[in-house]
């Protein structure tokens, strides 16, 4: 049996991320499942609970209920034949919707971010049209954002044929794109707790995070009040 000695995330969560990615097969990992239980799957779940309120503040759409990554790699459609995963994350996506919120850890340390992804071209027109119709908007967020705590741009297919024919260049890899994650470069270390860094992290990247889940003119009132939850949220910290 497993015993529960669950400390929060920190310099054993990561080196134990990094031996799994150096050691990945059922054979190690049987041998270190207590090692697992108390340094990655209980405090990823702790942290799940602790951020579900505030974020639901935040995200009024939020279902309330994060969803923590499992560590087995589902074999079945992924070209990655390892049985484990050398990373986890706690979702916060919004039901229905084809964008993310996210917190994360692997073997270089723990970062936040967001993305978008669907394979039906309509779907991310919204976010697309976002970027186009308040582009110096976003250049704004983009670049606040950044200066902040680096980040980098995932990208997955794009369409050749362009999409729109008013598209400002800087942006154009973004609206072109199948999917886009923004992720913060990983930290090893915290500055406070990690259940107020992952939050404040999320407040961070939640500006840009708006541009791909609201489809409305409300967006601008949206980010003003997003301003003003991580203005208060880094007074009370």
């Amino acid at each position: 049996m497993v015993k529960k000695v669950i400390e929060p995330i920190n310099q054993k969560t990561f080196d134990f991320m990094s031996e799994l990615s150096s050691n990945n097969s059922k054979a190690w990992f049987d041998t270190q499942r207590e090692r697992y239980a108390n340094h990655i799957r209980e405090p990823m779940k702790a942290i799940a609970q602790f951020l579900a309120e505030p974020v639901s503040a935040l995200f009024p759409e939020f279902s309330g209920a994060p969803k923590v990554s499992r560590i087995n790699n589902d074999l079945r459609f992924n070209p990655d034949k390892s049985p484990y995963k050398d990373y986890m994350w706690i979702s916060f996506g919004i039901r229905g919707a084809v964008a993310d919120i996210f917190a994360a850890i692997d073997k270089n340390g723990w970062t936040a971010g967001c993305g978008l992804s669907s394979p039906k071209r309509d779907e991310m027109n919204h976010w697309r049209r976002n970027l186009i119709d308040n582009h110096d908007e976003w250049t704004q967020h983009f670049k606040a954002v950044n200066e902040k705590r680096k980040f980098n741009l995932h990208f997955g297919d794009k369409y050749k044929k362009p999409l729109y024919d008013d598209t400002p260049p800087d942006i154009f890899d973004l609206v072109q794109s199948k999917s886009i994650w923004i992720v913060f470069e990983p930290l090893r270390e915290f500055s406070g707790t990690p259940e107020e860094d992952f939050m404040r992290a999320i407040l961070q990247i939640s500006p840009l995070y708006m541009f791909m889940v609201d489809s409305d003119v409300s967006m601008p009132n949206r980010l003003v009040g997003v301003h003003a939850s991580i203005s208060n949220y880094i007074r009370r910290g």
